[in-house]
């Protein structure tokens, strides 16, 4: 009777033993999983700033390229006024973008200088100066002021020029670097609202 079960017990090793030389030794497209009857729906958004948004079935993946090549910084744009700015407050931005201007004209890649750049001309309503300058900011490198960049882009497609979908794509990418700021989600679902998602 134990010749029996040491009979079966070598059976079990021995086909234990093949299946896993088999696993071990066959040409990796003979273990390959068939391939699913749905086909995947993958879009990829590039951010800038070695930001990439990657959305496959509905599941978002942000992926943070440690190294993002450095752009070029842009011209400094001349400092024009919407109708109706008031006279005290031409004065105080030109004050202003005077000093920031100076600044970028001795160290060029001055990022706080770019982002304080960016308000005055959007309080002055040179909205795509303020976009131009935002954008160097935000391409820069990785840091707070790369998330507050994406930030006030969101915010000016938002609320100013009305560019829902840049709105968005800017929010997801200053949330990608600031995970939970709330300011940031409350506008991604702002812009996602006014699109009608």
């Amino acid at each position: 009777m134990q010749t029996k079960h040491y009979v079966a017990l070598a059976a079990v090793v021995g086909l234990a033993i093949g299946i896993g030389g088999w696993l071990l030794f066959a040409p990796k497209t003979a273990v390959a999983p068939a391939p699913s009857s749905s086909t995947a729906s993958t879009t990829v958004t590039d951010l800038g700033n070695g930001v990439q948004i990657q959305t496959t079935n509905g599941v978002t993946v942000t992926q943070i390229n440690d190294q993002p090549s450095a752009p070029k910084p842009p011209a400094v744009a001349a400092l024009t006024f919407a109708p109706g700015t008031s006279a005290d407050l031409q004065t105080a931005l030109q004050s202003q973008w005077q000093t920031y201007s100076q600044q970028i004209k001795v160290a060029p890649t001055r990022v706080d200088a770019w982002l304080n750049l960016g308000v005055i001309y959007k309080i002055a309503g040179q909205y795509q100066a303020a976009i131009t300058a935002w954008t160097y900011v935000a391409h820069s490198g990785k840091g707070p002021s790369n998330y507050v960049a994406y930030g006030n882009l969101g915010d000016l497609y938002l609320n100013f020029t009305h560019e829902y979908a840049k709105a968005e794509v800017a929010y997801k990418a200053a949330l990608a670097l600031n995970p939970g700021y709330a300011d940031y989600s409350a506008g991604l679902k702002a812009a996602q609202q006014a699109q009608g998602k």
